[in-house]
C-alpha cells in the first residue's frame, strides 16, 4: 500500500495520465473507481488541466488526491511556481486544500488576498499572467469597468474606449493606469471644474464649447449645458474621474486576471498584420 502511495506521488509532475490515474487510484481506491477514474481522465492533454481539475477528473481523483495531499502538497506548489495554475484548475486544489493551515499560507493562496497597499497588486501582477476570460468577468461585473468603458461594444462611452488598449499600452502601463488613474490622463479626459455665479459647480468632461455655452459629461454620463455668462470660472484638473483604490474590491488574483483582459484587448488589423 504505502509503495503504491508512493509511486502515486511520483508520477504527480507526469503527463503520463493513465499511468497517474491508475498509479493513485490503485492505491487509494476500490476497482470501480480505478475504472470510472481512468475513463474520466483518458483524453485529457496535461495534469494541469486534469489531475486537479475537478471537471475533469471527478469525483473518484479528487478522493485520491484528498487522501494523498499531504504529501503531494510540495510537488504541486512547486508546479504552481513554475507555471501557475489558473481557472477552474487552481479552484479544484484551493477547495482541497481551504482548511489545510500550510497550504493556506502558501503561493496557491497567495493572490486570494486583498491588500490595502497597491504596491502588493503590482508585484503581483507583474508576476502571474492572470487568466483573460475571468478578467473578462470581472470588467463586465464586480470591477464595474463597463459603467464608463467600452470594450469591443460593451460598456458605456464615459472614459476611453479600451477595444484595443492592448496593442496601445504595456502591460506595466496597464497596472499602474489602474492603480493610479490620476497619473497619466488621456487627452480630453482631464476633469474640468466649472463653477458658476450662484456658487454652484459642475464636474466633468469638456465634451464641446461654443461661443455661448460649454457642454459637461459627469460620471453618470449625464450631459450638462452651461451657458458661459453663467460662469464665474472654469479649470482644468489633473484629477481622474476614475477614483483611486477600484483594486481594493479585487484580490490580487482578480486583479492579475482584469490586467490580463486588458492587455488582451487588441485592434483586430493590428493583431493579424505580420
Amino acid at each position: 500500500m504505502e509503495s503504491l502511495r508512493s509511486r502515486g506521488l511520483a508520477f504527480v509532475g507526469s503527463n503520463r495520465l493513465a499511468l497517474i490515474v491508475r498509479t493513485i487510484a490503485g492505491a487509494l481506491l476500490p476497482g470501480s473507481c480505478i475504472r470510472v477514474a481512468t475513463a474520466g481522465l483518458r483524453n485529457a492533454l496535461s495534469v494541469r488541466r486534469s489531475l486537479l481539475d475537478d471537471g475533469a477528473g471527478g469525483f473518484p481523483l479528487t478522493l485520491a488526491i484528498e487522501a494523498i495531499k499531504e504529501e503531494a502538497l510540495p510537488r504541486i506548489e512547486e508546479r504552481h511556481r513554475e507555471k501557475p495554475f489558473t481557472g477552474q484548475a487552481l479552484s479544484g486544489i484551493q477547495r482541497i486544500y481551504n482548511r489545510h493551515d500550510k497550504a493556506l499560507a502558501g503561493p496557491l493562496f497567495e493572490g486570494a488576498s486583498k491588500p490595502v497597499d497597491p504596491a502588493e497588486y503590482l508585484k503581483f501582477a507583474t508576476r502571474e499572467p492572470g487568466d483573460p476570460a475571468n478578467g473578462r468577468k470581472l470588467f463586465e461585473g464586480v470591477a464595474t469597468c463597463v459603467a464608463c468603458h467600452r470594450a469591443h461594444g460593451t460598456g458605456a462611452q464615459i472614459g476611453p474606449d479600451l477595444s484595443d488598449v492592448g496593442t496601445k499600452y504595456d502591460r506595466t502601463f496597464l497596472i499602474d493606469s489602474v492603480l493610479h488613474p490620476s497619473k497619466q490622463i488621456l487627452d480630453g479626459y482631464h476633469l474640468t471644474n466649472v463653477t458658476l455665479k450662484n456658487k454652484s459647480s459642475v464636474s466633468g468632461f469638456l465634451r464641446s464649447q461654443t461661443d455661448v455655452e460649454l457642454l459637461l459629461v459627469d460620471a453618470g454620463g449625464e450631459k450638462h449645458s452651461v451657458k458661459k455668462t453663467d460662469v464665474e470660472k472654469s479649470e482644468e484638473i489633473n484629477v481622474s474621474l476614475m477614483p483611486e483604490g477600484l483594486q481594493s474590491t479585487l484580490s490580487l488574483a482578480e486583479f492579475a486576471d482584469l490586467i490580463a483582459y486588458l492587455e488582451s484587448l487588441k485592434d483586430k488589423a493590428a493583431a493579424t498584420s505580420p
